[in-house]
């Protein structure tokens, strides 16, 4: 069994402003393929009742497309998405089981910011670990920012959603014989 709750929250994708939208509890029964379903947003609030589409619930995440190129690349006449969805499920205990970023429209469909950089700062730690630090810099956010190397090795997150001025940190996890290489020579080489 799990017992916990379902935060809905939605980023605005020229801000990073997050709004909750809905928090539900959940008690799921135990065995596989168990689930509970409930409205993002429901005419009543609280996730019961009669569902509405997004775009009725949510109507500060769509707007008109801001010109003409960005309507037919979206295949006009159609609303642009302005933010995304972040669901997370809560144990009872308060431990994060999950985070998802869900996306209202493919990326033509969305109104994403102008002029945003990321920043990127790699060090090395006491624990012997690589940690790498991103920002969004430019007042928007950067949308799945993916990170590779040619080294062997991964990190321990990617394909992130950064929210301006809020950094981030991961830790690149090496393979194979880099694994037994000092962590600061391996955040000079990254």
């Amino acid at each position: 069994a799990w017992t916990g709750q379902v935060n809905v929250s939605n980023m605005q994708l020229s801000t990073g402003h997050v709004q909750t939208i809905n928090t539900k509890a959940v008690s799921l029964a135990p065995g596989a393929g168990v689930l509970q379903a409930f409205c993002v947003h429901a005419n009543d609030g609280d996730g019961g009742g009669a569902c509405r589409s997004l775009r009725e619930a949510l109507p500060q995440c769509y707007t008109t497309p801001a010109s003409e190129d960005l309507a037919a690349a979206a295949g006009s006449p159609v609303a642009m998405a302005t933010c995304v969805l972040i669901v997370d499920a809560v144990s009872a205990s308060g431990e994060m089981i999950t985070h998802n970023v869900v996306a209202l429209a493919p990326p033509k469909g969305m109104e994403l910011p102008k002029n945003v950089s990321v920043g990127a700062k790699v060090t090395s730690t006491p624990e012997g670990t690589v940690e790498v630090s991103l920002e969004a810099k430019g007042g928007g956010v950067a949308l799945y920012v993916v990170m590779t190397t040619s080294l062997a090795g991964r990190f321990s997150d990617n394909a992130i959603v950064l929210a301006p001025d809020t950094p981030v940190s991961v830790t690149f996890l090496p393979f194979g014989e880099l694994a037994e290489k000092p962590a600061a020579d391996l955040a000079t080489e990254l």
